[in-house]
C-alpha cells in the first residue's frame, strides 16, 4: 500500500514498560501502518504481551528469536516488513499522539527521504526537551551538504550532535533504509544507530526536520552503567573503526568525526579515571597511543576545542 508506514519494536525483558509502548503505537490517528514486534529472547513475560497483542490486532505481527541483540533485531524485523517508511521505536519508551500523522504528512507532501521530530528524554517522572540545532523546515541536497553535514555528527558550538544518531525519531524512506541496515556489526551494541541514520542522511536527497516533540525516549538506569564498565572503550574503538571506513571520505565530515570520537573518549576515560590513572588506561587500551583514529583525533584536536577545565586535562594527558 502506498504511503505505508511500518513500526519496528525490538522486545528484550521490558514487561514494566511494553503495554505504555505498544499503546501509543496504536491509538495512532495515522491509517495504514503495521507493527513488527521481535521478542529477542525475553526471560520475563515481554513475548506473551507481545503475542496477546498480536492476537487482539492485526495490524501487529511478533517474531520470537533466541537473544541476538538490537541489530539483528531490527534486521529480522526489516526483512517481514514492507510500509515504504520505516521507523524504529524502542521498547521501553512511549509516542505521542499524532505522531505518525504529522510525519507521514511531511514525508509524503514534501517527497522526504528522512523526517525527523524533536523528543524528549524522560527519567524519574522528570522530563527535557531536547534542543534541535537545525532550523525547522525542508532540506534539499544542497541544503544538506551546507547546513546539515558539516555539522551532523557533532556541533562544536553546541558540544552535541547535530543530528542526534538515534534511529526512533526519525521516519525514514525504505529504500535508504535497505541499503545499509544489513552492513552493521552485531557486535556493537552502543553507538551501532549512527552507523545506519549518518549513512541514510548522506544519502538523503530531501530531508524534513519537524520541531514538534512526540518521542519521549526513557533515560534507564540500567542502560546508563555501562559507560563505566571497562570495556566501553573497546567497544567505543570497534565502532569508531566502522566511522573511519564509512564516513572519512566525506571531507566536509572530518572535523565533526574527530570531535565526536574525543568527546566519547574522554567521556569513557573520565569514568574509568575514578579507579585507574590515565597512563595505566592508555597502557591497557594501546590503541589510544599509537596509530588509530582515536589517535588521530586526538591529536588533530587542541585544547581549546574541548569545554571544561577536567574534559582539557583529559586530552592532554591523551596527548602526551
Amino acid at each position: 500500500m502506498d504511503n505505508k508506514l511500518s513500526v519496528i519494536i525490538p522486545v528484550y525483558n521490558v514487561e514494566e514498560y511494553l503495554e505504555q509502548c505498544v499503546e501509543s503505537v496504536l491509538k495512532q490517528n495515522y491509517s495504514s501502518f503495521e507493527v513488527i514486534l521481535v521478542d529477542d529472547g525475553s526471560t520475563d513475560q515481554s513475548g506473551s504481551i507481545c503475542d496477546r497483542y498480536a492476537a487482539a490486532d492485526n495490524r501487529i505481527r511478533v517474531m520470537h528469536q533466541p537473544n541476538q541483540g538490537h541489530t539483528i533485531a531490527r534486521q529480522n524485523g526489516f526483512k517481514v516488513s514492507d510500509g515504504n517508511y520505516v521507523i524504529f521505536i524502542d521498547s521501553d519508551d512511549w509516542i505521542d499522539d499524532g505522531m505518525f500523522e504529522a510525519m507521514m504528512n511531511k514525508a509524503v507532501a514534501e517527497d522526504a527521504d528522512i523526517v525527523q521530530c524533536g523528543f524528549r528524554a524522560v527519567r524519574n517522572e522528570m522530563s527535557v526537551v531536547a534542543e534541535i540545532p537545525n532550523e525547522e523546515g525542508l532540506y534539499s541536497k544542497e541544503h544538506l551538504q551546507e547546513k546539515i553535514y558539516p555539522t551532523m555528527i557533532w556541533n562544536k558550538k553546541k558540544h552535541c550532535f547535530g543530528i542526534a544518531p538515534n534511529m526512533w525519531n526519525k521516519i525514514f524512506r525504505r529504500t535508504l533504509i535497505e541499503k545499509y541496515i544489513y552492513q552493521i556489526d552485531s557486535r556493537i551494541r552502543s553507538g551501532e544507530d549512527g552507523l545506519l541514520t549518518y549513512s541514510c542522511f548522506l544519502n538523503a536527497q530531501r530531508f524534513y526536520n519537524l520541531h514538534s516533540c512526540f518521542y519521549n525516549y526513557r533515560s534507564r538506569e540500567k542502560s546508563m552503567c555501562r559507560i563505566t564498565d571497562d570495556r566501553r572503550l573497546d567497544e567505543n574503538h570497534l565502532l569508531f573503526q566502522y566511522y573511519q571506513k564509512w564516513f572519512m571520505l566525506e571531507e566536509v565530515l572530518h572535523k565533526s568525526i574527530d570531535y565526536y570520537v574525543v568527546s566519547q573518549t574522554i567521556m569513557a576515560v573520565k569514568e574509568l579515571m575514578k579507579k585507574k590513572s590515565i597512563f595505566q588506561i592508555k597502557k591497557e587500551h594501546p590503541y589510544l597511543r599509537q596509530d588509530s583514529i582515536e589517535w588521530h583525533s586526538i591529536q588533530n584536536l587542541k585544547l581549546r576545542d574541548i569545554k571544561g577545565k577536567k574534559n582539557k586535562l583529559i586530552l592532554l594527558g591523551l596527548k602526551l
